[in-house]
């Protein structure tokens, strides 16, 4: 078609473009810099944005900024500034600290501004599966697709961007460390050190459930969640705290980023990996020494973000 032909052309790549969709005359924004190259990337992202306005209602715009195609039922104006303010900074930071392989094809990131049309997309689009179960958002890999509900917190953008990060760089990552990767970013500031975004974790709501299930005593052990190939069972709350905080945990010894690589890299075990970071521990030491962290942490003031009830947060300084 002419509109296809069109959008194909490097011009409008080079010095972006407002296009006008027939169906249902929506607005889509594609923009990249005057200096970038338009390449098969930039392209398929450009089609891909096309196809998308298809599925959207009238009030839905589009953003595209390779590789991310962006949409919702947010204002155009609100898009942009969610991209350059937090997707963009914080894919910056996650890329240059944990991941060796970025993100090389379109992926859709829907954002809707309350749960109920965050409900009716993902119904829309999946209508077999569970994917309307989780009130917060869920990135999809079998189409490169993040679907966030923004009532529930702009963290949740960042939690379904490390999934579809982990997707393009380890997907072969355990189930457990992809959840407590994406978890522990969910809720953190996004701080500036000589010029280069970073994402520092803060606790948050997940951890009053964790310290809660060791009272109870329902927390698995150690062992069992970095090693069971399937750990939600029946809590799922809990398995998200326990993952988060195991990561967060590692984080505060400084090893989660030598962890993580050990994992992707050469497929070591998770007893081989903390061995090497303290082989003097043996799994019971790990288990006692992260429980012991865990009880002697402490949430924010009462009143603060963190203890806010289940919303993700992404602080910028």
């Amino acid at each position: 078609s002419l509109l296809m032909s069109r959008l194909s052309h490097p011009t409008f790549a080079i010095f972006g473009l407002v296009l006008w969709c027939a169906v249902g005359c929506q607005k889509l924004t594609v923009e990249s810099s005057p200096t970038e190259k338009f390449n098969d990337l930039d392209e398929r992202c450009h089609l891909s944005a096309v196809q998308l306005q298809s599925e959207l209602n009238d009030d839905c715009a589009i953003v595209v900024r390779t590789p991310w195609v962006i949409g919702g039922n947010l204002p155009e104006s609100e898009i942009a500034s969610l991209y350059g303010n937090s997707i963009q900074p914080a894919t910056a930071a996650l890329q240059r600290q944990f991941f060796r392989t970025a993100v090389n094809r379109p992926t859709t990131v829907m954002m809707f501004s309350d749960q109920s049309t965050y409900r009716e997309f993902s119904s829309k689009r999946y209508p077999t599966g569970d994917r309307t179960k989780s009130v917060y958002g869920f990135y999809e890999p079998t189409d490169q697709t993040l679907v966030v509900n923004m009532s529930a917190g702009e963290g949740t953008i960042v939690h379904e961007l490390v999934h579809a990060m982990i997707d393009a760089d380890f997907p072969e990552a355990p189930h457990w460390l992809n959840e407590g990767v994406a978890s522990l970013f969910e809720h953190s500031r996004l701080h500036r050190e000589s010029g280069q975004p970073q994402l520092i974790p803060l606790h948050n709501w997940r951890l009053k459930i964790l310290q809660q299930g060791i009272v109870d005593n329902r927390l698995q052990p150690l062992r069992d969640l970095v090693t069971a190939t399937n750990v939600r069972d029946n809590n799922e709350a809990l398995f998200y705290s326990h993952a988060r905080y195991f990561c967060f945990y590692l984080y505060e010894l400084g090893h989660l980023e030598e962890f993580y690589a050990g994992y992707r890299n050469k497929n070591e075990s998770p007893q081989v990996l903390l061995a090497k970071l303290a082989p003097d521990l043996g799994w019971q030491d790990w288990d006692d020494n992260f429980r012991q962290w865990t009880t002697k942490q402490r949430l924010p003031e009462t009143g603060s973000d963190a203890t806010a009830g289940a919303v993700h947060r992404l602080i910028i300084d």
